[in-house]
Formats: structure tokens, C-alpha cells, sequence
């Protein structure tokens, strides 16, 4: 008898614990209030797959923290505010994270969530459910409701009235809108280009999640390309994924080509590398037509194509760099660095021939114009010619 009610006892335990893994609603600590919170998301904008999916909250969660300790967790499936947490009234922490995905959230001190980092994927270039972060915020809680960021019509402890929380997102998008061969005197009555692919040359592999700025000392990227080139730009340590590369399509204002990425600061002695974004194709005749032998081994001397048998060439965009063919119009970001919650949209236009190694840097006179605009998502425009 003794052994069955132990064995019954021990059944309840698990099933407990299951229900208290499973729901993400039951506070840690049960409390005399609750909290209430609404979200001021950042701007839609039309994303490389489906219109709407870039500003889309799949899944919304909010922690209320008494110092380090977890003592609510909350989850709310698309939707902007999370309601009826349960918790304690007193001075108390809120973090707010959207599309977490498998993240395990729950029992995690505040510490612990701050030092988060994600990793780019496959999933984020089809702006997928991006993570989303709002940077923690201190408020007093009093016995009963608690409403942040309510418009007051609620009753109850109204907290940053008016004002809902912004959350925004981790990832920033490089893109190309805009893609125009016009070859320079020099080289309109020989050479033409007829693009084939683009790719995210260079595009950091991990970021933080939260801080002044998400950009790590990470060392780790990714490329679109399968070529290796060894060139200044060149990581030590990076890996190759199919999905920073496509075929290329025209770009356009309302159809730009390119990837969602993560926050960068580029700092050469210290091994991070400049994000880079790169139109690959073909160098032609002005008409064309393929190159001759005697025309692709010019071309080849000159460091314009791969092989004295292969005119594959390649023009780069260092993507928020500084460069006396790099012009730029809306939201001024410090130069050398990609941003959070930013869209950077370029407009290339191509004068002449362009580079067989891409991850080096490139003369100023090299033929190519830059224009890019940054956007809230903000946006930068950047106006470059190659």
C-alpha cells in the first residue's frame, strides 16, 4: 500500500511539472498582481517574399523579473500584447522577445537572457518569423492590474501610458534596388555586363540579442558564394550556405533583391570583416557577345576577370562604407557597421569592368557608384558606381 501511494505521489509530481514546462502562463512565483503589455512594433515593410511577413509577431513573450529571478513568463501566439501576467507587485524588470522559436525561455535569470545570441538562417531570408527584442525596462508594480504602454481606458496602474513598448528587430536587410549597366566612355564601345547572380559575400554568423549594440567579437561568417577568395576582406573562419546566394532578377524599389543579416562592426585588426553584398556575371563584348581569347586574356592581366578563359566577374558593395564612390541619402548610421531594425537599399551603377577577387579592397577609381538609403525598419540609401 505504502509503495502505491508513493508510486501516485510521484505520478502527480511529473504531471505537474509537465503542465508547468508546457504553459509558459504560470508564474514562478504566484503574486497579488498582475501585468498587462502592449507592443509598438516597427514599420512594415515588403519583404523579398510575401508583403507583410518582415513586421509579423508569431509569437509574443514577456518575463517579469524580481531582480535576477524569474518570476512570470508569459506567451501570447500572433498577437501585439500579452495580458494577466501573474506576479508581485514591487520594483520589478520586464524583457519582451518575439519569434523566439524553440528558444527555452523559462527559469532563465536575467542574466542569462541578456547574454542570448541567434545565429542567421535559412528561415530569416524568407523574413520568417525575425526575432524581435525590446531592451528591458524597470517598473514599479503595484497590488492588483498593472497596464504598460495602454491607452488608460483600462483603470488600474497605468505605466508608460500612451506610450505602448517598442520592440524591434535583430536582423537589418542589404538589398539591392537597383541595378544599372551604363559603361563610361572609355569602355562603352568594348565591354558590357550581363549579371547572373547575387550573393551576400560576407555576412556575420552570430549576434547578440540585446545591448547598446548586438554586434559580438565573433569571428564566425557566412558566404553565398562557393568560390574561396582569399583577399583583405577575407574571414579566417567562415562557411559557405546555398541560401546568401540566388539567380539574379532585375531589382527594383518594389522587388529588391538581397538577404536578410545580422549586426556587424567591421574592425579589421581584430579579424571582423565589412558585410558584402555582390552582383557575379559575365563580362561581354558592347554588344554582348562573348569576349575573344585575345580579349579575355587582356581582361585577365588586368585583374577584371577569373581566367584567361572564363570572364566571370564580380562587383562588390561594402555595404555602409566609406568610399568616395559610395553616396548616401535617409538615416545616418556610423559608416563600418550594420544596424538592427535597418534596411539598406542600394542602387549600383556599373562603368566598367569590375574584379576577380571580390574580398579585396578596391581602388578608388574602380568602377562603380553606390547610392544606399537607410530606413525605421529605418532606412539607408546607398548610391554606388562601379
Amino acid at each position: 500500500m505504502k509503495k502505491t501511494k508513493f508510486f501516485l505521489l510521484g505520478l502527480a509530481a511529473l504531471a505537474m511539472t509537465a503542465c508547468n514546462k508546457d504553459n509558459e502562463a504560470e508564474p514562478v512565483t504566484e503574486g497579488n498582481a498582475t501585468i498587462s503589455v502592449v507592443l509598438k512594433t516597427s514599420n512594415p515593410n515588403r519583404a523579398f517574399g510575401n508583403a507583410g511577413d518582415e513586421a509579423k509577431v508569431a509569437k509574443l513573450t514577456v518575463m517579469v523579473y524580481k531582480g535576477e529571478q524569474q518570476e512570470a513568463i508569459k506567451s501570447a501566439e500572433n498577437a501585439t500584447k500579452v495580458e494577466n501576467i501573474k506576479c508581485s507587485a514591487g520594483q520589478r524588470t520586464l524583457v519582451v522577445m518575439a519569434n523566439t522559436g524553440g528558444m527555452e525561455l523559462a527559469g532563465k535569470t536575467l542574466a542569462e537572457v541578456k547574454a542570448l545570441t541567434t545565429e542567421l538562417t535559412e528561415g530569416n531570408q524568407e523574413a520568417a518569423g525575425l526575432i524581435m527584442t525590446a531592451e528591458p525596462v524597470e517598473v514599479t508594480l503595484v497590488a492588483g492590474n498593472n497596464y504598460y504602454g495602454y491607452d488608460g481606458s483600462q483603470g488600474g496602474n497605468q505605466i508608460s501610458q500612451g506610450t505602448p513598448l517598442e520592440i524591434k528587430r535583430v536582423h537589418a536587410r542589404i538589398a539591392f534596388t537597383k541595378i544599372e549597366v551604363t559603361m563610361s566612355q572609355s569602355y562603352a564601345n568594348k565591354y558590357n555586363f550581363a549579371p547572373e547572380n547575387i550573393y551576400a559575400l560576407v555576412a556575420k554568423k552570430k549576434s547578440n540579442l540585446f545591448g547598446a549594440s548586438l554586434a559580438n567579437n565573433d569571428d564566425a561568417y557566412l558566404t553565398g558564394s562557393s568560390t574561396d577568395f582569399n583577399g583583405a576582406y577575407s574571414p579566417a573562419n567562415y562557411t559557405h550556405v546555398d541560401w546568401l546566394g540566388r539567380d539574379y532578377t532585375e531589382p527594383s524599389n518594389n522587388a529588391p533583391q538581397g538577404f536578410y543579416v545580422l549586426e556587424s562592426t567591421y574592425a579589421q585588426n581584430a579579424g571582423l570583416r565589412p558585410t558584402i553584398l555582390c552582383v557575379k556575371g559575365k563580362l561581354t563584348k558592347h554588344d554582348g557577345t562573348p569576349l575573344s581569347s585575345e580579349e579575355m586574356t587582356a581582361a585577365f592581366n588586368a585583374g577584371w576577370i577569373v581566367a584567361n578563359n572564363d570572364p566571370t566577374t564580380y562587383y562588390p558593395v561594402l555595404v555602409n562604407f566609406e568610399s568616395n564612390n559610395y553616396t548616401y541619402t535617409g538615416e545616418a548610421v556610423e559608416k563600418g557597421k550594420i544596424v538592427r531594425n535597418h534596411k539598406f537599399d542600394i542602387n549600383l551603377t556599373i562603368t566598367g569592368p569590375g574584379t576577380n577577387n571580390p574580398e579585396n579592397p578596391i581602388t578608388e577609381s574602380a568602377n562603380l557608384n553606390v547610392n544606399c538609403v537607410v530606413a525605421a525598419w529605418k532606412g539607408v540609401v546607398q548610391n554606388v558606381i562601379w
